[in-house]
């Protein structure tokens, strides 16, 4: 299994000269059957930031919302969050919308794309400008701030994301000037700092990666 510095490197490789659109999740209520999505990247056991934290921290908790008679391996826990599109062969443009709910291992597995799932619970959350290689720390670091500049950084072990000034931001150069705060002493080298990107030509916020140490 890739470690997540190993996918993080990756998506360092893939986007270092892209403009990556900007992103936001909200809570919305679906009714319908939903398809996970194929190709969606793995989500490792991020202490703070995996896709599973961003549903608790938007209030959705609780069982896999699969809905089905007879339990089949993991369910009905909520072990991962799951990505989810309407579309039944399991596709998702490019920075296009989707939804992410509670869902055991079992239901997540590539196992069951293809399967319709009936939600048991309609709440959950609408993604907005997600790639099929997002990490949770990738996504949630492009989500709305008015920050200028946008850290991934590791610290005692784990990944963590965190809003940059601009005065940090100009010394991209120099993992220690940027993670330097009274709070990051146990801080690595590693990190990937995106840049803010205003009024592109679409009128949407892009990210840029300014500068990375994996």
């Amino acid at each position: 299994m890739q470690t997540v510095a190993d996918q993080l490197a990756a998506f360092v490789d893939r986007h270092q000269s892209a403009k990556l659109l900007s992103t936001h999740a909200e809570v919305v209520d679906y009714h319908g059957t939903l398809y996970n999505i194929s190709g969606s990247s793995h989500d490792p056991e991020i202490d703070g930031a995996s896709w599973r934290q961003l549903l608790i921290r938007n209030g959705i908790d609780g069982n896999c919302y699969v809905k089905v008679t007879t339990p089949e391996g993991s369910h009905p826990k909520f072990d991962v969050g799951g990505h989810m599109t309407p579309n039944s062969d399991g596709s998702v443009e490019r920075g296009s919308e989707c939804y992410l709910m509670p869902l055991c291992k079992w239901h997540n597995s590539t196992a069951r794309n293809g399967h319709p799932f009936t939600l048991t619970n309609p709440r959950i959350l609408k993604l907005y400008g997600y790639m099929l290689d997002d990490m949770a720390l990738t996504f949630m670091a492009r989500m709305p701030s008015d920050a200028p500049f946008s850290l991934i950084y590791e610290a005692a072990g784990t990944w963590h994301t965190q809003a940059v000034s601009e005065d940090a931001g100009a010394q991209a150069h120099s993992a220690k000037a940027l993670l330097s705060q009274p709070d990051s002493s146990a801080a690595s080298a590693r990190h990937i700092l995106f840049r803010r990107v205003e009024g592109d030509a679409d009128g949407e916020t892009r990210f840029v990666i300014e500068d990375a140490q994996i």
